[in-house]
């Protein structure tokens, strides 16, 4: 997402993604000030960061943490652009468990640098192995967490066009 000033940048990458995530929750996205370009990568958050709770059958739980730099554009697309550098979205379980969380952060400690997906304990899986594991994903839109969300987990749609604004949001998003 790109805009004639950094800040206009971070407002074009966040808009399409408080849509989206309005499909399922009224949790508003925290930039924390992160709008002129530093250092250190920005932080956005769901809310304060705290898993976000649901609705549905069972009612589970959402965090968002999503990492970006913002950097000089190139062509005609404005000035400035949004990078996102790293992710974290974890859905929990009623009792806090995380089930599945989707990470990548090719910035961290960690010596697991590419996109990969966890199987919490919430998600009742019979091989122990798996819960340590880092099951390679590739890089995942949170659109495609959230339409996993509603389509096969329960999660009640705020929305009726949920699918339609996820589909949107998430073309927007790639073709950046």
């Amino acid at each position: 997402m790109a805009g004639r000033t950094s800040a206009q940048a971070v407002q074009a990458f966040v808009d399409p993604l408080q849509l989206a995530l309005s499909c399922v929750t009224d949790a508003v996205v925290n930039i924390g000030g992160g709008y002129h370009p530093a250092d250190e990568p920005h932080a956005l958050t769901l809310g304060d960061g705290s898993p976000v709770r649901l609705r549905g059958d069972p009612p589970l739980a959402l965090s968002v943490i999503l990492h970006y730099r913002i950097v000089r554009a190139t062509g005609q697309r404005g000035l400035w652009r949004v990078q996102a550098i790293g992710y974290l979205y974890a859905l929990e379980d009623p009792d806090g468990r995380e089930v599945l969380a989707y990470h990548w952060h090719p910035l961290g400690h960690s010596a697991v640098l590419h996109p990969h997906l966890h199987l919490g304990a919430g998600a009742r899986v019979g091989f122990p192995r798996l819960s340590d594991a880092h099951l390679p994903t590739g890089w995942v839109a949170l659109e495609a967490v959230l339409r996993l969300a509603v389509a096969d987990l329960g999660v009640e749609p705020r929305r009726a066009d949920w699918d339609e604004v996820l589909r949107r949001t998430q073309k927007a998003l790639e073709q950046w």
